[in-house]
C-alpha cells in the first residue's frame, strides 16, 4: 500500500530509495501527504493538499478519496479538486460559516442565486420606500386634514419596510487590477530549437521545439521535476541551456512571476520594496497601487519577512503589473492566492493584450485561459492532444482567436483607432437612447402615481389594483434600463481610456 501510494503521487522507483533531504519542496509535500493518508485514520485534516502536486498526482488523490471510507476535512483553494471530490462545502466569510451540500460549483451557484435574490429584494424595498415618500410629499402639498391621516399611515408603512430590510452581504475584499496595454512585439515572441537542460549527470529535458506567438496564452504542464520552472529560468536568463538554442523576439519585455519569493528583500518594508523596484514612481501612486492589492494604512510599513505567503504573492503580482512587461512568464501564479484573488488574476490575464506563458497545475486557470496546452516530458514536449485533454478535461478555445497576427490590418494604428472611434460612437448613441427611455418611464410612472392617488380618494379598488400592477411593471423596466445604462456608460469610459493611451 505504501509503495502504491507513493507511486500514485508521482514518485519513481529510484526516488523511493533516495533520502528525503534530496527532494524538492513539491516532492517533500507529496511524501508528507502520503504519510497522512497511510495512517489508516478515520478522519483526515488536509491543508492545501494539492499545492505542490502535479496533475497526475492530483488525479490519483481524487481517485483515492472517492474510495476512502473515512471523513475528510480539507482546506483548499483548488477549485477543480473541490469540484471533483467534496460532497459538502463550508465557507468562512465575514465572520460566519455558510455551508451547502454539493461541490464548489454547486455552492457558488447557490451563493450567487441567494445573493442576487437578496439584492433584488433590497432594491425593491428601497424603491417602495422612495415611492411612498413621493406620495407623502404630495399629501403634504395638499395640506388637508385627511392628507395628514394618509401621511401618518404611509410613514408607519415605511417604518415597517425598513424594519424588515436586510442589506445584502458584501463580498470580502479582493485585489482589483488590470494589466496596462502593453507595447507591441514581433509575431514570433519566443522560438525554441532542440532546447535541453541537464544538471551534471541529471538529465531534465531535451529536444524542446516550439514557437510562442504574439498574443497567445500557452500553458505548460508536466510532472514535478520535469523542468518546467527551469525552462522559465532559461527564458529569463537565470539558467543557461545545456543544448539547443532559444530566441527572444523583437520588442519583447519579459515579466517573470517566480514560484518562490527569492525576488523579495525580507529586510524591506512593503512600501520600500516597491520604491526600490520603481524609484521613478511617486510615493502616492505606489500607495494607491498597494491599496488596490489590499495593503492599506499601517500594512505598507510591515517588513517583508513578516508577511504571509499570500501577502508576498500579492506584492510580486503588483510588481509584475507595474513592470510594463508585454510577455508574462508565470510559474504557479495562483498557488498562494485565495479564490477571489485567483479569479481576479484570471480576469486580468483574460484582457491582457500581450503574450502569456503559464506553468500551472491549476486546472481551473488552464481551462479558462489556455490557447495551447503543452505537456513537458524529459524527451521533449507534447502539444495539446488526447493525453493532455485527459489531464485537463473540458479545455476549450478562448473567446478570441489569438494566433498569428495579420500585419496588414491588426498592426495598423490608423485602422485600430478608426474602429475604436466607431465603437465608441455606437456605445455613446446607445447610452443617450437609454437615457431618453428612462425619462419616458419616469413620466409614465408619475402619471400612474397621480392616477393612483385619485383612485385611492374615490375608493376605486379595481383601478387601484390595475395601477399597482402598472407601477410594478414600470419599476421592473426602470431597473433594467438603469442596468443597461450602467453597461453603456462603462463601455464609453473604456473606449475613452483606450483613446488616451
Amino acid at each position: 500500500m505504501t509503495r502504491s501510494a507513493l507511486l500514485g503521487l508521482g514518485f519513481t522507483e529510484e526516488e523511493l530509495k533516495r533520502p528525503v533531504t534530496t527532494f524538492s519542496g513539491g516532492q517533500i509535500s507529496k511524501a508528507m501527504l502520503a504519510r497522512a493518508i497511510l495512517e489508516d485514520a478515520d478522519l483526515l485534516f488536509l491543508d492545501e493538499p494539492t499545492n505542490n502536486l502535479d496533475v497526475t498526482a492530483i488525479r490519483w488523490l481524487e481517485d483515492y478519496f472517492k474510495l476512502y471510507k473515512g471523513a475528510v476535512l480539507v482546506v483548499s483553494h483548488d477549485r477543480a479538486f473541490l469540484d471533483d471530490t467534496v460532497t459538502r462545502m463550508l465557507e468562512l466569510q465575514n465572520g460566519r460559516i455558510r455551508g451547502t451540500a454539493g461541490n464548489y460549483t454547486r455552492y457558488m451557484e447557490l451563493k450567487m442565486s441567494e445573493r442576487e435574490l437578496q439584492k433584488k429584494i433590497y432594491l425593491r424595498k428601497q424603491k417602495e420606500i422612495k415611492r411612498i415618500e413621493g406620495i407623502i410629499a404630495q399629501q403634504r402639498r395638499w395640506n388637508q386634514e385627511r392628507n395628514y391621516v394618509t401621511i401618518a399611515s404611509k410613514e408607519k408603512q415605511i417604518e415597517r419596510i425598513r424594519q424588515d430590510m436586510v442589506e445584502p452581504e458584501k463580498d470580502e475584499k479582493s485585489i482589483a487590477f488590470r494589466f496596462p496595454t502593453p507595447a507591441p512585439t514581433g509575431n514570433e515572441v519566443i522560438v525554441l530549437k532542440e532546447l535541453g537542460k541537464s544538471f551534471g549527470d541529471q538529465h531534465v529535458f531535451s529536444h524542446f521545439n516550439t514557437i510562442i506567438w504574439a498574443g497567445e496564452c500557452a500553458c505548460i504542464i508536466g510532472a514535478n521535476g520535469c523542468g518546467k520552472t527551469t525552462l522559465l529560468k532559461i527564458l529569463t536568463g537565470e539558467e543557461r541551456p545545456s543544448e539547443g538554442t532559444y530566441k527572444i523576439g523583437a520588442g519583447v519585455r519579459i515579466g517573470y512571476y517566480a514560484q518562490n519569493t527569492y525576488d523579495l528583500n525580507d529586510a524591506n518594508t512593503v512600501i520600500g520594496e516597491l520604491s526600490d523596484a520603481f524609484p521613478m514612481m511617486d510615493t502616492n501612486a505606489l500607495r494607491g497601487a498597494l491599496g488596490r492589492f489590499l495593503f492599506k494604512n499601517d500594512d505598507i510599513e510591515k517588513r517583508i519577512s513578516t508577511l504571509s505567503g499570500g501577502e508576498k504573492a500579492r506584492i510580486r503580482l503588483l510588481k509584475l503589473v507595474l513592470s510594463g512587461a508585454n510577455v508574462l512568464l508565470l510559474d504557479e501564479p495562483t498557488n498562494h492566492l485565495d479564490i477571489a484573488s485567483a479569479e481576479m488574476l484570471e480576469s486580468a490575464l483574460e484582457t491582457f493584450e500581450g503574450t502569456v506563458v503559464i506553468v500551472s497545475h491549476d486546472r481551473y486557470l488552464v481551462r479558462r485561459l489556455a490557447d495551447r496546452v503543452i505537456l513537458l516530458t524529459e524527451n521533449g514536449l507534447i502539444e495539446q492532444s488526447d493525453e493532455t485533454e485527459d489531464l485537463f478535461s473540458r479545455i476549450t478555445e478562448r473567446r478570441q482567436e489569438k494566433r498569428r497576427i495579420e500585419p496588414d490590418r491588426t498592426d495598423n494604428l490608423y485602422f485600430k483607432r478608426k474602429e475604436a472611434r466607431a465603437e465608441r460612437a455606437k456605445a455613446s448613441q446607445q447610452m443617450h437612447r437609454i437615457e431618453r427611455l428612462i425619462e419616458q418611464n419616469e413620466a409614465r410612472r408619475n402619471e400612474a402615481e397621480r392616477a393612483l392617488i385619485e383612485a385611492q380618494e374615490s375608493n376605486a379598488y379595481r383601478e387601484m389594483e390595475r395601477l399597482y400592477e402598472t407601477i410594478s411593471a414600470l419599476d421592473a423596466e426602470e431597473t433594467s434600463l438603469y442596468e443597461q445604462l450602467e453597461a453603456a456608460e462603462e463601455a464609453v469610459k473604456a473606449f475613452e481610456r483606450e483613446e488616451t493611451l
